[in-house]
């Protein structure tokens, strides 16, 4: 993509709608996402161009039939320019999860916090007939201005107990030899564990270099809390057959905001997760009793 810089237009060929392109926010195997504002009312979008498609078509139709659920962002258009296909979305001001790993190591309490709310939207998915299989804290964005949590990446929607196409090794049950490669609960159970897991102990993991073993040791060596540890080492073995047993497990602990070796993070995590944190509470509350 040699050809778009700084100030380029992007025009749609379909609907006529012009963009001119900030600056790059981020490359993928297939394409880049782009901050642009659009011409005729200067509007801050984000643009993902991709010489494949199919990829974006497909995640066009994702992003459309689950508009209703709160972490999804807007799709506002899908569109060809020049050969390539692009998607035009919602522009989430704030960071995604790495941002925190990188920042400093979360506190305990955050982490349950971030997971009790990742459990509560991926059973909202669930409950459409779909799991999401690529969930990693790079596709997850702490939405600032609007204090909630936003999933940026849906391409990887698949239907529930289908064979997961797309993932990312550290995030994926199989990849560590602890469950079947399966669009199911215990899938995303084990990749919230994860995530929250890079984020107390502040980096990430490959099963190419340690055992699931190793990282539970880890664990086990912090001096994370008995209840979260034991949490954390239950989803990493694939021992929650749902996402409510899990989200049971974490609404169950006694476990108040402890300062982490980053109190700017911390606040940060605090204030942006506060408002989405009640809500979840509030609306798994509603949905386990209707269960």
């Amino acid at each position: 993509m040699e050809d778009i810089h700084l100030g380029s237009d992007i025009c749609g060929r379909w609907h006529n709608r012009c963009y001119e392109v900030s600056k790059l926010l981020g490359r993928g195997g297939t394409g880049s996402v782009f901050l642009a504002q659009r011409v005729d009312d200067g509007k801050k979008v984000a643009l993902k161009i991709s010489c494949v498609g199919e990829d974006l078509i497909y995640e066009y139709h994702s992003l459309t039939d689950m508009a209703c659920l709160s972490m999804v962002p807007e799709a506002i258009e899908l569109d060809e320019w020049h050969g390539y296909t692009f998607l035009v979305l919602e522009y989430i001001e704030g960071y995604d999860l790495s941002y925190y790993i990188g920042a400093g190591k979360c506190s305990y309490a955050g982490a349950v916090r971030l997971g009790c709310i990742l459990a509560f939207l991926m059973s909202k998915v669930w409950g459409k007939g779909y799991c999401l299989t690529d969930v990693k804290p790079e596709n997850v964005m702490v939405d600032i201005a609007n204090r909630r949590i936003i999933v940026i990446d849906w391409s990887s929607l698949t239907e529930a107990d289908a064979p997961v196409k797309e993932f990312t090794p550290t995030y994926d049950i199989a990849s560590w030899g602890v469950g079947r490669r399966l669009a199911d609960q215990r899938y995303m159970v084990f990749a919230i564990s994860m995530i929250m897991t890079v984020l107390i102990m502040g980096k990430s993991y490959s099963p190419v270099s340690v055992s699931i073993d190793e990282v539970t040791e880890d664990i086990k060596r912090t001096k994370c809390p008995v209840g979260v540890r034991n949490i954390l080492i239950a989803g990493l073995k694939g021992r929650y057959d749902t996402l409510q047993q899990f989200y049971n497990a974490m609404n169950g602990l006694d476990i108040y905001d402890q300062s982490s070796e980053n109190d700017r993070m911390d606040k940060i995590i605090n204030i942006t997760l506060a408002a989405a944190a009640l809500f979840a509470f509030l609306s798994i509350a509603n949905w386990l009793i209707l269960i």
